[in-house]
């Protein structure tokens, strides 16, 4: 069963299905946009959006207007698909890696790779003399488990994950092994995931492996999508979160 939850009043909760997501190697669609009624969000709503700006130290007065804009059903820069980061920087804190992504009306969305509690397995199986050469970007294993041999690295139970000012958390769990000159694949993909967001309710959201072996013009990709409906009706955008694998490097191209 989908895991899903509605910081805007209301809870909706729907079947799992399995499909796509974001960018960063990311694309949103879109669909409508119209100020209609002008909606109040719920004040733990708003607390968490001027955290999540104040994290990134994005200013109060840029915050009041993207604010502003959601609750005038009015879509961030962040999730237009004609607009591209002005400024993308990457932070470290112990073992956890985050690229954020900046828009012109100062919009944000965060991707991370959360290794602090990851466990390192080294395998004595050998499928070539090289070791990987992995660039894993927004997978979060501190659940999982990774092994590595001299020609791979096995990922178990890596969380893909996203957010943004208006979506918390976004992801899904997978299995996948990403081999060094050969091809990767997905090897399984958790029938739950997660899509909390405010402002408004998601729709038709499913979660598919596309490919579940690389081949020499695909990559191996698992993608999360759904479309999100502002609450007065006056914008909606299609919101999607991959996992991407090729030629031995991992992405999460998303746009939420």
């Amino acid at each position: 069963m989908s895991k899903i939850k509605f910081l805007a009043a209301t809870c909706l909760s729907t079947s799992l299905l399995l499909s796509a997501g974001f960018t960063n190697v990311a694309q949103a669609e879109e669909i409508n946009q119209e100020s209609q009624e002008k909606i109040q969000l719920p004040q733990e709503q708003i607390d968490y959006m001027k955290s999540f700006f104040n994290e990134y130290n994005v200013d109060n007065e840029t915050q009041l207007q993207l604010i502003e804009k959601v609750e005038n059903g009015i879509l961030m820069d962040c999730y237009l698909e004609n607009k591209q980061p002005i400024d993308t920087y990457t932070t470290e804190s112990g073992n956890v890696t985050e690229t954020v992504d900046v828009y012109e009306d100062g919009s944000i969305i965060v991707t991370a790779l959360d290794l602090s509690e990851a466990i390192v397995e080294e395998s004595q199986e050998v499928e070539n003399n090289n070791k990987p050469s992995i660039t894993p970007f927004a997978i979060d294993i501190s659940d999982g488990s990774v092994t590595s041999g001299s020609g791979y690295t096995n990922y178990k139970n890596a969380f893909i994950t996203a957010k943004s000012a208006t979506i918390p958390k976004a992801g899904f769990y997978a299995d996948f092994t990403v081999v060094n000159g050969g091809y990767s694949y997905i090897s399984y993909v958790n029938q739950s995931y997660y899509l909390t967001l405010f402002g408004g309710y998601a729709n038709n959201e499913s979660l598919t492996t596309i490919n579940a072996k690389e081949t020499g013009s695909a990559p191996a990709e698992a993608i999360l999508k759904w479309t999100f409906v502002a609450w007065n009706g006056g914008a909606s955008t299609t919101g999607w979160l991959k996992l991407h694998i090729q030629n031995s490097r991992v992405t999460t191209p998303n746009f939420l």
